[in-house]
């Protein structure tokens, strides 16, 4: 039977149906395993040996070793490509890839074919005696356990989940509040109970807050107006049926604003009050001026001279003293 570029028809099809299957909704396992390992393993390879000999074709076995190994080479430089960029390793990524690889390489192999004087092509078949054919089975048999061993493994390895627990100043400008919230990323829905603690002692408990994977809670937490100017809060997580277990916590310090700090009332961290500090300053002027005249008035208490008369007057004290005794 002669057949003229019928191959890259069949390599283009199985690209489309790699495509069309990855953009799918809904996905059947044993469908994409079929679909995905020619892509994988011999399409991109097979077209470039054609490539390399459009002039002198090889024969079958040597065609099929180029075919698997260079497409294993492919796939090696394509996970490190797709590995750079934000696409990452993804199964659409990895169709886009490949497939776009083949295509291009399948349209170079037929405009090659055009200027070759071989302008049929004959079905490939394999010429192998019985002890080559089991050393092959045996290899086939040895690449379908390994892919095996490799699902399994990754379906039965452990994926252990996590929770983020976070607590933050927030920007009022009048008031002490805080920012507390809760991002789940277990493998199941998860309740949790959160229990805060202000100068040790306690001042809040939520309870059965049921979170399902990759969900968020946050909630603003109003601070009890204090005398003293730290208050120390932590917030202990919790995944209900384990009380006796923290399963997350986070520690803040605020300060309370004192008058004349640039607000009548509020807290912050100690940043956040230097912060504030720095920018009521760089917004009036006449503060500046006030507080520049204040400082160096003080400071004239602690010139060189000033100190040393200080330290004069004292031993002088002393040694009337002891001359009295």
């Amino acid at each position: 039977m002669r057949l003229k570029n019928i191959d890259l028809v069949v390599i283009l099809t199985i690209v489309a149906l790699n495509i069309v299957y990855v953009l799918l909704p809904i996905h059947v396992t044993v469908i994409g395993v079929v679909l995905a390992l020619p892509l994988v393993f011999l399409l991109p390879g097979y077209v470039v040996t054609e490539i390399l000999s459009y002039k002198r074709a090889l024969n079958t076995t040597y065609s099929a070793i180029f075919s698997v190994g260079l497409s294993l080479a492919i796939d090696i430089l394509g996970g490190f490509i797709l590995n750079v960029f934000t696409m990452g390793l993804r199964a659409v990524s990895w169709v886009v890839l490949l497939g776009l690889l083949t295509v291009a390489f399948s349209l170079l192999t037929a405009f090659l074919r055009r200027g070759s004087h071989i302008n049929e092509r004959r079905m490939p078949v394999l010429h192998l005696r019985i002890h080559e054919y089991i050393v092959v089975g045996f290899a086939i048999l040895v690449v379908v356990l390994s892919l095996h061993y490799s699902v399994t493994g990754v379906v039965q390895q452990p994926h252990m989940g996590f929770t983020q627990l976070w607590l933050l100043p927030a920007q009022s400008e009048k008031s002490c509040t805080l920012r507390l919230g809760v991002r789940s990323f277990e493998s199941t829905s998860t309740m949790y109970v959160v229990v805060m603690k202000e100068n040790d002692k306690e001042v809040g408990v939520r309870s059965s807050i049921v979170l399902a994977p990759q969900e968020e809670w946050d909630s603003a937490v109003p601070l009890a107006a204090t005398t003293t100017d730290g208050i120390s809060i932590k917030v202990s997580l919790y995944k209900a049926g384990k009380p006796e277990n923290v399963y997350r916590e986070v520690h803040i310090m605020m300060q309370n604003m004192r008058k004349g700090e640039g607000r009548d009332k509020g807290c912050g961290t100690a940043d956040m009050l230097s912060a504030n500090n720095l920018r009521t300053l760089l917004l009036d002027p006449k503060k500046r001026e006030r507080m520049g005249n204040v400082g160096r008035q003080r400071a004239k208490r602690f010139t060189v001279g000033t100190v040393t008369n200080r330290i004069e007057e004292i031993y002088k004290e002393l040694l009337n003293r002891s001359d009295r005794a």
